[in-house]
Formats: C-alpha cells, structure tokens, sequence
C-alpha cells in the first residue's frame, strides 16, 4: 500500500505540464474562427458568431458591430460550407437570420420583407416603385396623368390635353369649343315651292301666278332679341313659284352669344303692318308651341291662305349655336338658306335647281342644203332633247343651241314637269360648209348654268 501511493504523486506531477501547455493555445470560444483575444480587442461578442444580427458572422462583417453597414459593403455572406460546424450544443450558437426577399436585409431590418426593391414602404407602398415618370414631383401611385407632366389627372379634358378655359365659365375649351364667341345670322336666299295667290298672271313663269311675299325674321339668344321684316315694311317680293330671292343681309349680331340662340322666320302673302306686330307680340308663345301643331298656330295667327311656311330652330353651346351653313331648310312652301359663323364670312352657294340634260342626239351624217336652195325645210336634220327634272316641282329653263359653222344660235324656254323626263324635237339644216360640224346644248336657270352636252354632224354633198 505504501508503494501505490508514491507512483500515485508521481503520475499526476507528470500530468500537470501537459494541462499548463493545452491552456497556451488560443481559445475560439463561439468557433466563428475569431480567437476570444481577438473578439475582446474587436469588442464582439465572443460567444456570439453575429454580435450585431446582420446575418455575418464577425469575420466576415466589415463592421460586426452595426447591423445598418450596406449589404455592398460587405463581404459575400458566408455559407454553411464556408463556416465552422456548429450545432445546437456549441457556445451561444446563434442561426442567420431570415431574408424573405433575398436582399440582403434581413425581416426583422426590412419593413418590405417581400418586396426586393424596398426596404421601406417610401411613399407608394411596399410593392409599388416610388418612380415619377413624367417628372412632375407627383409620384406615379398618386399621378392619374403619369406621363403627363402639366397634369396629375385627367380633368375635363383627358391626359395630354390643357384644361383651357378661355371665356372663364367653368367649361373647358376641349368641351366649350367655341366659348361664348361673336355670333352672325346671315340670310342668304328664300324660296317659295308653291304659289298660294293666283291673281298674279304672267304666262313667262311656271304656273302663271305669283304671290306678293314678305318674310318675318326673330333671332335671339335669349337675351338680346332681333326682328326684321324683308323687303321692309310697304313693300314686297313678286315671287312665283320655284322663284329664288336674293336677300344676303345679316338679321343677328351679337359680340358674345349666351346660352343659345333661336330664330324664327315666318312667310306671308300679305303687306300688313299690323300682321307684322302680331306675330312680333305671338314670339314668345310661338316659341313655346310644339313643332307639330305650329304650322296651324301660324296659319291662324296669318289669317289662313296668306300663311306660306315658316323656320324655326334652337342651338346650344354643344351645338356649336349652329355655326355653319344651311340650304334649303324651311317647313310648308317656304325655304331658306342661311349662315351663322363667327368671325369669318362663309362663301354663299350658288342655287340651282336639280335639272340635267339627259341626252342631245342627232343623225351622224346630213345632207347640205344648196345655198340657192329657198326652202331647206327637206334637208333638215331632227334633234331629240330630253331634259330630265328631279325636283318635286315644275321648273322652267331657257336653253341654248350653238354651232360651230354660224355665228347665230337657236333658244327656246320649257317648262319640265316634277320628277319627269321632258323632250324636245328640233330640226337644223346645213347650208355654209361640209364637214363636221360640232353642236352644244346649254340649259339655264335664272340665267345661271345649269348643264351641257355636245355632239358632232357631219354634213355631206
């Protein structure tokens, strides 16, 4: 038993230098390869792999004290493989943390922890860029007009178009195209289809009467009102029937129209100055009379038979007051053409009738007449005219045929039936030379030109 005990002292003297040895290498406490001696001089935690939670581990952080350091400043985060295996039952073993949206911020430093663009929601949200297209200082989220630098929404004119208000009224112009502009009424012609006095007789017209017409106009835009009487008071129109009077006079002007503009123009058989003030004193309920019953208001109002038609029309802003031109327009017998513009005068139609030459035939081929011949009546060549009238009532022409081989012209007038084809014989004869010879036929109306055609004889020995 004494001999055990000193081999006993001898074996642990022996052991103690090894021990005093092992404690003179580094100690890594945490293992993130780090010695603690380091990690002091750092002022890291050594039993912490990630002393500030950015998710590198201290050797690897450029800053392993400030968890806010940019992603780009660090070194490429380190791997699984890359570190020192640890588990569960080394020291103060503390996991990477989560990045939902793999950019390098963790969730709990993220407050967009889905959204790799953003870290916090700005002023869009997390999810939509805080991007300003147009340049504006309106973020693309609050800019209804994003590519419209003027505009962060559409207002009354649409993305890319100023809201312009030139007359102030609270309308757009893009809406108000025309707002509140100077206004003109123009009366350019009026016509009667239809003759309602029969007293009048001169076989030269269509029909042979005529009526003694005068014209009531009333134009308004609801605050200023204008009446006119044509021809003035006294005096009348000798107009038959399809007849066509110039009167080119401006019956309304006004420097800014208001919210619309009405006019009224009534024609009557009748000089009657007093006729003239009743219908003046009947606007405003006329005004107010529905369409279908007043023709008959009128009728009553012109005692009957010298009621020839009427016009009546109402325009808004959204119907541009009407500006444009206007033909043949008119209820009953009566028709009108008219302007309304604004600052530029409308060039004036001419007006015609709708009648055509439908063709000018002969034979291709005459025999002279011998100039010592008296009666050429044998040698005379027969001409068909067919004139065709696509009016609905009977017009009456002049009409012309010339020749290329005589300075003279043969001319006749005709009265062509409504919707109707009217033809016309006539003979010529050829006495000055041979040849061919070219012949042109001309309709007129009011001595204004209405259509032409041409053909060819030639004459023969």
């Amino acid at each position: 038993m004494r001999n055990i005990v000193p081999i006993l002292v001898v074996l642990i003297l022996l052991l103690i230098p090894a021990c005093s040895s092992d404690s003179d290498s580094p100690i890594d406490s945490d293992g993130d390869g780090w010695t603690d001696d380091r990690e002091r001089t750092a002022g890291t935690n050594l039993r912490n792999v990630d002393t500030d939670g950015d998710g590198y581990w201290d050797p690897s952080d450029s800053n392993p004290l400030d968890p806010n350091i940019p992603s780009s400043l660090h070194n490429a985060p380190q791997t699984v493989a890359s570190q020192p295996i640890k588990t569960s039952s080394s020291p103060t073993y503390s996991p990477p943390p989560a990045d939902s949206d793999n950019d390098g911020t963790p969730d709990r430093n993220d407050a967009c922890q889905f959204d790799p663009n953003k870290t916090e929601p700005g002023v869009c949200g997390c999810g939509t860029p805080d991007t300003d297209t147009d340049r504006d200082g309106t973020l693309d989220c609050n800019d209804a007009c994003p590519s419209d630098p003027n505009k962060a929404g559409p207002g009354q004119c649409g993305c890319g178009v100023v809201d312009t208000d030139s007359d102030g009224d609270g309308v757009a112009d893009c809406v108000d195209p025309t707002p509140n502009p100077s206004l003109n009424v123009r009366l350019n012609y009026i016509s009667i289809e239809n003759v309602h006095d029969s007293s009048f007789d001169d076989t030269w017209y269509a029909g042979g009467v005529g009526d003694e017409v005068q014209v009531f106009t009333i134009v308004t835009d609801g605050e200023t009102v204008k009446d006119m009487s044509f021809p003035p008071a006294g005096e009348f129109y000798l107009m038959e029937q399809c007849d066509i009077q110039k009167i080119d006079e401006t019956i309304f002007h006004i420097d800014s129209i208001g919210d619309q503009l009405e006019m009224l123009l009534v024609a009557y058989d009748k000089d009657s100055t007093e006729v003239f003030q009743n219908f003046f004193d009947a606007f405003g309920s006329l005004s107010a009379t529905p369409e279908a019953t007043l023709g008959k208001k009128l009728a009553e109002l012109l005692e009957g038979e010298d009621y020839i038609g009427y016009y009546r029309q109402t325009w808004y802003p959204n119907d541009d007051w009407g500006i444009g031109q206007y033909e043949a327009e008119g209820f009953e017998d009566l028709r009108i053409w008219f302007s309304i513009y604004s600052d530029k005068t409308p060039v004036f139609p001419t007006i015609q009738p709708d009648v055509r030459i439908e063709s000018f035939t002969a034979d291709s081929e005459i025999e002279q007449c011998p100039s010592w011949y008296f009666s050429c009546s044998s040698y005379e060549n027969p001409h068909v005219i067919r004139l065709h009238n696509n009016e609905k009532f009977d017009i009456k022409i002049k009409w012309k045929v010339q020749f290329s081989d005589r300075e003279g012209y043969d001319t006749a007038a005709s009265v062509i039936p409504a919707h109707s084809v009217n033809t016309i014989e006539r003979g010529y004869f050829y006495q000055k030379k041979l040849g061919p010879v070219t012949e042109t036929l001309t309709i007129y109306f009011d001595d204004e030109e209405l259509d032409s055609k041409s053909c060819t004889v030639n004459v023969v020995e």
